[in-house]
């Protein structure tokens, strides 16, 4: 539990979800709702760890967390786009996302 994945599954008609999880290094918690094209992702990752973030956007510079873009908030350690979704790898904390949503 040294690296984490967070990579939500959407679809099926659902537009939001919650899990936590109590690991050895911690509480891991993710939850994301959709609401008029925008995602909102919320998530924790305990001390002492590090996380593979998905998004589900083709646009980075849409991105934000808390009040701030992406490229000025700290804990960022990598910023990664891929086909149908951007990848950030950040540090322990707290991270609230939002972001254009991406539908295939």
């Amino acid at each position: 539990f040294k690296n984490i994945l967070i990579r939500p599954q959407i679809g099926g008609g659902l537009d939001w979800a919650k899990a936590d999880y109590n690991s050895v290094r911690g509480r891991i918690s993710s939850n994301w709702i959709i609401e008029n094209g925008i995602i909102s992702m919320d998530t924790s990752i305990p001390s002492n760890t590090e996380a593979w973030i998905y998004i589900p956007t083709t646009s980075a510079s849409s991105i934000t967390e808390g009040d701030q873009l992406l490229g000025e908030v700290k804990g960022i350690l990598a910023i990664e786009p891929l086909d149908t979704e951007i990848r950030i790898r950040v540090g322990s904390g707290d991270y609230a996302f939002k972001a254009k949503y991406h539908v295939d």
